[in-house]
């Protein structure tokens, strides 16, 4: 899964590249950037969001923040210590609808998480996250809202929701 992230991030950028080398002569279409918050409500409560919103667009995101590392210890049980919670996304946006400055669009996401929030043999939920919602956007003021899978040890998958608020340029 460590390998899969740089491919995914090197394939959006490429995509974002692509996409701004490609102008018609006669009319130069400028693209649409936003940045936008990205907090996970239970386990991963900072995070960002950047990538390109016209009509179809992409982007990455990470979000990350302290929780507990459980631990287990023959001779003195559980033990508990302070971790940094991470995730680290990227994915692509699709339009629902466009009306005189109002946009509604879907996006999909897949990346890799590390959430210590519970415990567990290892002491940690690693694995893939696979992430899906909506954002809202009227002229430069935008909102998002997303529900959040990690999977991928094992155990039963660990959600969380996030919301967000952010500009386009």
């Amino acid at each position: 899964m460590k390998k899969l992230f740089p491919v995914l991030v090197f394939a959006l950028i490429s995509f974002l590249a692509a996409g701004q080398s490609s102008s018609d002569s006669s009319v130069s279409k400028r693209l649409k950037y936003f940045v936008s918050t990205n907090s996970g409500i239970s386990s991963t409560p900072v995070g960002f969001r950047i990538g390109l919103l016209d009509r179809m667009g992409g982007y990455i995101g990470t979000r990350f923040g302290k929780g507990y590392k459980y631990e287990e210890d023959v001779r003195t049980g559980v033990r508990v210590s302070e971790a940094t919670l991470f995730a680290a996304n990227a994915g692509l946006i699709f339009p629902i609808t466009i009306r005189h400055g109002f946009k509604v669009h879907s996006f999909f996401g897949l990346g890799y998480g590390k959430w210590f929030s519970r415990p567990s043999q290892n002491g940690q939920t690693v694995g893939v996250e696979v992430e899906g919602g909506f954002m809202f956007s009227y002229r430069r003021f935008m909102l998002n809202a997303s529900g959040n899978l990690l999977t991928g040890d094992g155990k039963p998958a660990k959600k969380d929701v996030t919301v967000g608020v952010g500009l386009r340029f």
